[in-house]
């Protein structure tokens, strides 16, 4: 026999667990060259010496990617060329890689086009009954091939160097390769969707408002833009009409991101609100099948002249979609559906009836699956003050009641019992000197449900967990069986002060932990906002964890419950620790010496038309000299004071500093994209364990600030104080670099994020302006005049574009943004209350 030699032996199967930890080891590594460089050598190094060549290519192949990454270029040349040196025949896909991020499309394709005639080789022989999985090791090359040929899809896509047909051919060869691949999928429904919407904006009198917003927000003209927005009509909801070809094109779409879902939810995110808003759009009709026409519902009065729709063509388009959504909602796991249960719930009194029963039997669907969560989302709808919608409510619970048991049935009586309780402690009249009440004898109804079945509305508990592996589990458990549910109410209600009077009561959980919550009802705001901007802000932390720059510095939005308990009134999760900025500046300024009160501000502010006159200046000039020269004076920045009293330990001290520096830094910039206004000192919380800000109360969303009164003219707060708190280097450093940090990633998901945002500004139930309109009566639906522009001026931030400029890199947008949140010139525009001297 021929003797074993070391390689042979070093290769053997005693040493594929050693190896598998090396690569583990190098993944709990800091994804950073410097770190992951001296690893890779040394490996290298030992494959060298004993001449275990393929080993060696592959570890430099590992270090051209991290260098490529890194945008280190040469480095990850000059690795790519020892790869060479070794024969590795993989080398093409990072050459390809790099050619790319350095701008070469054309080498890039050429370079792919080398990688996959090569893995053609492997592949051709191979049976069409045998089919790769991504998720084992069987058919690996298969599956490589796939990842290439998508890779090239999605360049020649982008490079438009071929006729549509050939990409998609490309994308159909990629679901052949990989059927259980979501991502194939994923990528050929997004470009069927984005030929859908071309071709809608060819065919004379069709396009729809999806396809002006597409068309408009990929032009390169600042004025072209502005033109779309103005013509756009967003917020009609008359059913567009299709050709036949556009429709196969849609319903291809559309079932292409329910097979993406099948396998996975990498993309879900981006697939389910897409599926919804498409389904919602296209069968808008009413029960005997006519358009149902809103435009008469609308201020603007131009009308085309190849606007009008016929019943047939609308009619078709309504069952094509329904088609595809009656064969395929089943296949999807319940836990996917429980992720957009609020978008569906708010659609209950869609015109279309079919629409409608569909709806009913998805929500019931998820409440058989999770009855503890869902209810929290349903219950609501049947307390609804809105007769239609209360009715449709009690329907999902009929519908429910055949699939669960006992328990689930004494599960909704009890939570049934348990809002009506809650919304009569929300909506009480109370005198204006009461400050506390007590369970026991206020409300003692609501005191005698508890022990209760209904879990604790904490956002933990109501939170879906998906899937760890990436795959999707129709046994999966999407909640912790450990449920918390209500043990006992405390029986002091603490009233608050502010001018809702909102009411403050603790919960014993079934763990023996106090919780609390308030409970509160809205006469002029709308707490389903707030419940939108945390599910937003759920989807952003997801983001966040996937980039490796945020998940490092561990950037995170705070998040809390926020439960709509009917149209009126809810339950929102009490932020512990935190304290209002404006209190412990306020307390600062106290104890300094410094209190001179709003009052006196206000007089300040009242002489400066006469300081205007008397100078001969503008009256926004003299609010400016009396800001920089008489109000900053009497109010000295102080906020840093409070890190050094509440943590008085250096290390503590550092660490609270980052975390509210960091903190703000995430807010300002997701507050900026989707318009958040209203930051006064009272909407900002900080945490007193750990210094992170918190932000509360978002009925101020998608530039709303800009129609008040005094229109707010800064993109988010970044005053004196707040400055104050970031330490010597102020908003630069930490501030300026985890702002571009942020809105790079933020960036690179707008498709994701304009997906969520596009279902949440189109909710029918929330009126995003005043001038928001109801339509369908009882059925309680909004038109949203203004969706077209507030959905136009996100996706211009997420580009880069500010006030029409064109668009800016992502430190140049950064700047700008800073530049225009601190000038005192816009500080000194700010309303009085806001106090921008703070």
């Amino acid at each position: 026999d021929k003797p074993l030699t070391f390689v042979d032996w070093a290769r053997g199967p005693q040493f594929d667990v050693p190896f598998a930890h090396w690569d583990h080891r190098l993944d709990l590594t800091q994804p950073h060259l410097k770190t992951r460089e001296p690893m890779l050598a040394l490996r290298r190094v030992i494959y060298h010496l004993n001449s275990m060549f393929d080993e060696e290519g592959v570890v430099w192949l590992q270090l051209a990617k991290e260098a490529r990454t890194e945008r280190r270029y040469h480095a990850a040349t000059g690795a790519l060329l020892h790869a060479n040196a070794l024969n590795v025949e993989s080398s093409y896909l990072e050459w390809a890689k790099l050619h790319k991020d350095q701008g070469q499309h054309k080498q890039a394709l050429i370079a792919l086009q080398q990688e996959v005639d090569r893995l053609a080789k492997y592949t051709k022989q191979e049976s069409r009954g045998s089919k790769s999985d991504p998720h084992t090791n069987h058919n690996a090359m298969l599956f490589r091939h796939a990842k290439a040929l998508l890779l090239m899809a999605r360049w020649t896509e982008d490079s438009g160097l071929r006729k549509s047909d050939d990409v998609v051919e490309l994308y159909q060869k990629v679901t052949t390769l990989a059927p259980k691949w979501e991502n194939g999928f994923f990528f050929l429904a997004k470009y069927l969707y984005s030929l859908f919407l071309a071709k809608q904006r060819d065919e004379p009198g069709t396009e729809s408002s999806a396809s002006r917003l597409h068309r408009s927000s990929s032009s390169a003209s600042v004025s072209s833009l502005s033109q779309a927005s103005s013509a756009s009509g967003i917020g009609s909801s008359s059913i567009p009409t299709v050709s036949e070809f556009s429709l196969n094109l849609l319903t291809s779409s559309l079932r292409n991101y329910f097979n993406s879902l099948q396998y996975g939810h990498k993309y879900i995110f981006q697939s389910l609100p897409r599926i919804l808003r498409l389904w919602f759009d296209y069968s808008t009709v009413n029960k005997i099948g006519d358009v149902q026409s809103r435009s008469s519902n609308l201020k603007s009065t131009n009308s085309r002249s190849n606007g009008s729709l016929s019943t047939s063509s609308s009619a078709n388009n309504s069952n094509a979609v329904m088609t595809v959504m009656l064969e395929y909602w089943k296949r999807l796991p319940a836990y996917q559906w429980m992720t957009v249960l609020p978008q569906l719930i708010s659609r209950i009194g869609h015109n279309n009836e079919q629409v409608v029963h569909t709806l009913v039997h998805i929500a019931a669907y998820v409440v058989i699956a999770y009855p503890h969560q869902a209810l929290w989302s349903v219950l609501p709808v049947v307390k609804s003050g809105i007769d239609s919608r209360s009715a449709k409510g009690m329907d999902i619970l009929k519908a429910a009641k055949k699939g669960l048991g006992e328990e689930g049935l004494s599960l909704i009586h009890k939570g049934a019992a348990l809002l009506d309780q809650l919304i009569e402690l929300a909506t009480t009249d109370l005198p204006a000197s009461k400050k506390s009440l007590s369970m026991a004898s206020d409300f003692a109804r609501l005191r005698r449900l508890a022990p209760s079945p209904m879990i604790l509305p904490l956002q933990n508990e109501l939170t879906v967990t998906l899937p760890t592996n990436g795959r999707t589990d129709l046994t999966h458990l999407a909640f912790a069986e450990n449920l918390i549910t209500i043990a006992k109410f405390n029986d002091e209600i603490d009233v608050l002060r502010s001018k809702e009077r909102p009411r403050k009561l603790g919960i014993v959980g079934s763990n023996g932990i106090e919780y609390l919550f308030l409970c509160k009802a809205e006469r002029k705001g709308d707490l389903r906002k707030d419940s939108r901007m945390m599910e937003f802000g759920t989807v952003i932390n997801r983001l966040l964890r996937k980039n490796e720059e945020t998940k490092r510095r561990r950037l995170n939005l705070r998040t809390y419950a926020v439960v709509p308990l009917n149209e009126g009134c809810g339950i929102i999760e009490w932020v512990s620790h935190t304290t209002g900025l404006r209190q412990i500046v306020s307390k600062l300024w106290a104890e300094h010496g410094v209190n001179t009160t709003n009052k006196e501000v206000k007089d300040f502010y009242d002489q400066r038309e006469k300081l205007a006159t008397r100078q001969n200046i503008t009256l926004a000039q003299a609010e400016l000299q009396l800001y920089r020269e008489i109000i900053c004076p009497l109010f000295p920045p102080m906020f840093h004071k409070w890190f050094l009293s509440n943590f008085s330990e250096p290390t503590t001290w550092f660490a609270s500093r980052i975390a509210f520096t960091r903190s703000a830094a995430v807010w300002s910039i997701v507050g900026y994209i989707i318009g958040l206004g209203d930051r006064h000192g009272e909407n900002i919380l900080l945490d007193s364990s750990t210094g992170e800000c918190v932000h509360v109360d978002f009925d101020c969303l998608f530039d709303k600030g800009l129609q008040l009164e005094k229109p707010e003219v800064v993109p988010f707060r970044l005053t004196p104080n707040m400055i104050d708190g970031m330490g010597i280097t102020g908003y630069e450093g930490i501030f300026r670099r985890v702002s571009e940090i942020t809105l790079e990633s933020l960036r690179e998901n707008r498709e994701t994020l304009m997906s969520v945002l596009d279902s949440f500004i189109h909710d029918p139930l929330v009126e995003w302006s005043k001038s928001s309109k109801r339509q369908g009566g009882s059925g309680g639906e909004t038109v949203n005049e203004h969706a077209a522009d507030a959905m136009l001026k996100i996706h211009h931030r997420l580009q880069g574009i500010v006030k029409d400029s064109l668009p800016l890199s992502v430190e140049g947008q950064v700047d700008q943004l800073i530049q225009e949140a601190s000038a005192a010139e816009n500080l000194s525009q700010m309303y009085i209350g806001w106090m921008p001297w703070m």
